[in-house]
Order: structure tokens, then C-alpha cells, then sequence
């Protein structure tokens, strides 16, 4: 699995060789798989490239249906914001109560157990009916292997994970690519089917995506809104990109910047930071380590 098309080259080209490359693609970790996926594209023979293609697909729903809940925060504090917090107001139901919450708060306030009153505790409220999520997924020339892989899963995850919402997804290079708009229904396993033929071309023209995802929002019936963009932030026209974004966060819309671990545009992400200073809207920077599965913040400005 370390070199996937150098074995595919040895192995005898019958039904035999494809039956002893299925099962060595048993050995070894699942995220491995992705990047040889994502840095051989198409050239593995065809017979190879869809076993490959086949067992990519399971590892990525797998890893999507294992971890997109730990990429989901259950507060305003969350890696991705998803309901808030307040104090226990009489009448509240008991089970609403965050006990981690409560006794963080407790703890803050210095309070003594005899001095803790109702007002104390801490209330979690969760997103009520369906939210609007927009999706924008960078496949341009600098997205080229690991970075494409990196944003692949992490758009897997995150889709699972807001599978029940209105979702609108597209990709953008040179052109803008819609996978699908927010009326339209969306099955996760024809996603992350069309999230693996993705190859990075193109350079990185954001603008027009953006303009489009300002459309799904405000077509849109859902009072919450997330607009969530994986790229590597090496946008050429980061200017014209401005006023969309602007409008977007006019709607109070949570917006999300999930990076590659690798290299990103800094200056760009600077310039996103402003137009949310002048906005005053949300804005969640986060880089994703697919080895880990982790996403580490890099900003969180509010």
C-alpha cells in the first residue's frame, strides 16, 4: 500500500493478480490509501484503479461516519459552533442542563456548594430545525495530493455530519463546479463517490463560488446559516472575492476556513480576518491534520 502503482505494475494482469491486490490492500492504514488515491490519480490500470477506487470509498465513509462528530463542537466553544449556552432558567427541562458546563462556571465564580444558585447552572440550547450549510471546495493546481486529500476528507466528514441539513456543495478552480444546491436531494455515498474522482486543476478563481453560495443562502428558509470552505487560501482574486463574503456575513452567517496542514495563502487569510473585523460576523480558521484526524484552530475571531 506504500506504492500502490509500482505493485499494480508486478501483479499479473488476470483475475487472479486482482484478487491478490484486493486483499494487500487490507494492510496498512486507511488515510495511507487516500494519499496514494489523491497523488496517483489515473494512472493505475483500469481494472487496479477501481479496487482501489472501491476501497478508498470505504476508508473514507468509514473515517467520516467515525469522526465527523469530533470535528461538530456542542457549543459556541466547538471546533464547528453548533447550538449555545445560557444560564438554567426556571422551568428549563433538567436533562438540558451541561453538567461540564455548570461546574466550570461554579468553579469560575469561586462559589462555595451552599452559596450555588439555579442561575449557576449552565443550559445547553441546540440548533432547532434545519440549518443551511454551503459547502466550497478547492480543487485547483496548488491542491495537487496530500492537500486535496486532506480537503476530501474533511468535506466527507463534514457532510456526514450535516447530512440532515440543507446543503449546498461546489467545487471552484478556474470555473465553479456545483455538486448540488440546497433544494436538492443529497446521498452521501454519490458524494464521496464524486469527491474521489476529483483531480486538482486550474488556478484558484474564487469569486464566482462565492457569489454562488451567496445565492444558496438566500434562497435559503433555514434561520441558521454555516458557510464552510476548504481550501488552501491561494486565491487569486481575493479583492473581487470581498463584497460576496461581506454579504454573506450580513445574513449572520457562521463562516468556516478548514487548511490543509501544508502550505497557505497567510496574506489572503489576513484579508478574510478584515472583512470580518468590519463585519462583525463569525469566522472559525482551523488546519487539518488528516494523519491525525485532527483540526487544530488557528483563529477564532468573533
Amino acid at each position: 500500500q506504500r506504492d500502490l502503482l509500482s505493485v499494480s505494475q508486478q501483479i499479473p494482469k488476470n483475475n487472479k493478480g486482482a484478487k491478490l491486490f484486493e486483499r494487500a490492500l487490507g494492510v496498512g492504514g486507511g488515510e495511507n490509501l487516500l494519499y496514494e488515491w489523491f497523488k496517483l490519480g489515473k494512472k493505475l490500470p483500469p481494472m487496479i484503479r477501481q479496487i482501489v477506487k472501491d476501497a478508498a470509498k470505504r476508508v473514507m465513509i468509514d473515517l467520516a461516519k467515525a469522526k465527523s462528530s469530533a470535528l461538530i463542537g456542542s457549543s459556541e466553544a466547538g471546533p464547528l459552533p453548533q447550538g449555545s449556552i445560557r444560564p438554567y432558567i426556571l422551568g428549563d427541562d433538567l436533562d438540558s442542563i451541561d453538567i461540564d458546563e455548570s461546574l466550570d462556571n461554579i468553579l469560575a465564580l469561586g462559589k462555595s456548594i451552599n452559596d450555588v444558585v439555579a442561575e449557576d447552572f449552565i443550559v445547553r440550547k441546540t440548533v432547532t430545525g434545519r440549518r443551511c450549510v454551503v459547502f466550497l471546495i478547492d480543487i485547483s493546481g496548488s491542491m495537487h495530493g496530500v492537500p486535496l486529500a486532506s480537503a476530501s476528507l474533511a468535506a466527507a466528514m463534514l457532510l456526514m455530519a450535516f447530512s440532515r441539513d440543507e446543503l449546498g456543495v461546489a467545487l471552484f478552480e478556474s470555473s465553479t463546479h456545483v455538486l448540488c444546491e440546497i433544494n436538492d436531494p443529497i446521498e452521501i455515498d454519490e458524494v464521496v463517490d464524486e469527491i474521489l474522482e476529483l483531480t486538482a486543476r486550474g488556478g484558484t478563481q474564487m469569486s464566482k463560488a462565492i457569489e454562488w453560495a451567496e445565492k444558496q443562502f438566500q434562497q435559503s428558509v433555514s434561520q441558521d446559516k454555516m458557510f464552510v470552505m476548504v481550501t488552501d487560501a491561494m486565491i487569486n482574486d481575493i479583492n473581487d472575492s470581498k463584497k460576496y463574503l461581506k454579504a454573506i456575513a450580513d445574513m449572520g452567517t457562521t463562516s468556516v476556513m478548514i487548511l490543509p496542514g501544508t502550505a497557505y495563502g497567510m496574506g489572503n487569510i489576513q484579508n478574510l480576518l478584515e472583512v470580518v473585523q468590519q463585519q462583525e460576523c463569525i469566522l472559525h480558521i482551523y488546519k487539518l491534520n488528516i494523519q491525525m484526524l485532527k483540526i487544530r484552530e488557528l483563529f477564532s475571531l468573533e
